[in-house]
């Protein structure tokens, strides 16, 4: 699973409506999913789609999240080893061993997990993760309890937790995970929060202060013991950032391609897909026009994601192309961020269109 720390493709998501998908603005990275079993046949797979890499004062940091698949078995000592290049990508500059966030992973449950460079070098431009391995666990109780108070989001994020222990007395540790809108969501920071020792039947506070990326739409809060953990994952919505800055507008999404009944996409062709921005005068930022493209049906799945970059003001219309492979009912999304991933307009008008 290579990560190229390039602008080659984004994923992210609309801070405001939640639904884009864009790689992070300053990584982009080709997936490749991986499982790996023990001789017991448990299951442990890196979820490829839900992977991130940022730059942190120089270092270079991935995210993302293991999947414990068995239904019965705890899973423990979780093994990750991380492999960060150059852009000749021939010999690692850099291997680093890592752990998943979690000790324990529960029954089709999911930890997080945080890699970071050895050194703050700027030469890596890409990241690959693998497993190398981990253990059957003995089980743990779901005697701890996290819920969120207060949530604030100007130029930082503060989101206030409390955790309850309902066990014995026990050293306690608190996570929180942010996650874009994507579908599935992806990792985009970890933080912990060392609680300390906990009485039985007492509670403790903690809280969450720092910036988060732009695309950021939830977190979830999760806790663990050496005993114990949370067996239910506590969602919270991130409030859009009140400095939010709109100077743009999608007003409209052409599309152009060759068919022979009019309303009909045939399967295979060349789509361009066009965006119209208007922008307030004067304007000369640098964008990213980003187009999300779902299949209809019960449970919408991505089927395209696509960039194009320009700058507002200089009469370029940015064209994004797109060849469906089966036919079907598609509905078309498209956004506008800054250069810098700060969402710059509204989402655009939605486009229906049909494959046949």
């Amino acid at each position: 699973m290579i990560l190229p720390i390039s602008r080659a493709f984004h994923i992210t998501t609309m801070r405001e409506l939640v639904v884009l998908v864009i790689l992070l603005g300053m990584v982009s990275y080709a997936h490749a999913q991986e499982y790996y079993n023990t001789p017991q046949s448990l299951n442990v797979e890196i979820i490829s789609d839900s992977q991130s890499v940022y730059r942190e004062d120089g270092y270079t940091v991935v995210v993302g999240e293991v999947k414990n698949g068995d239904s019965h078995a705890f899973v423990g000592d979780v093994r990750l080893q991380a492999k960060f290049f150059d852009r000749t990508g021939a010999v690692p500059l850099e291997i680093v061993a890592g752990n998943t966030t979690l000790e324990v992973i529960p029954p089709n449950s999911k930890s997080p997990f945080m890699v970071r460079s050895a050194t703050p070098n700027h030469s890596i431009t890409d990241v690959s993760v693998s497993l190398a391995g981990f253990e059957g666990s003995g089980g743990k109780v779901g005697e701890l309890m996290v819920h969120s108070t207060d949530v604030a989001h100007v130029e930082e994020l503060t989101v206030g937790g409390v955790v309850r222990n309902s066990g014995p007395e026990r050293g306690v540790m608190a996570h929180v995970v942010i996650y874009d809108g994507f579908d599935p969501p992806r990792v985009l920071k970890v933080k912990s929060f060392e609680i300390g020792n906990m009485l039985p039947n007492s509670k403790e506070s903690f809280e969450f202060r720092d910036v988060v990326s732009s695309r950021a739409v939830s977190l979830v809060m999760i806790a663990e013991s050496d005993s114990s953990y949370t067996e239910s994952r506590v969602e919270v919505e991130i409030p859009p950032s009140q400095i939010q800055r709109t100077v743009a507008k999608i007003s409209d999404v052409p599309l152009v391609y060759s068919a022979d009944r009019p309303g009909e996409i045939p399967v295979g062709s060349n789509v361009r897909i066009d965006g119209v921005i208007d922008s307030e005068p004067g304007e000369d930022t640098q964008y990213v026009y980003y187009v999300q493209i779902k299949e209809s049906g019960k449970i919408p799945y991505v089927a395209f994601l696509g960039f194009a970059e320009g700058t507002l003001g200089d009469g370029t219309v940015p064209s994004v192309h797109w060849t469906p492979e089966k036919k079907g009912l598609y509905f078309i999304e498209t956004f506008v961020w800054s250069s810098n991933d700060v969402p710059i307009a509204e989402r655009g008008p939605f486009r229906l269109v049909l494959v046949s």
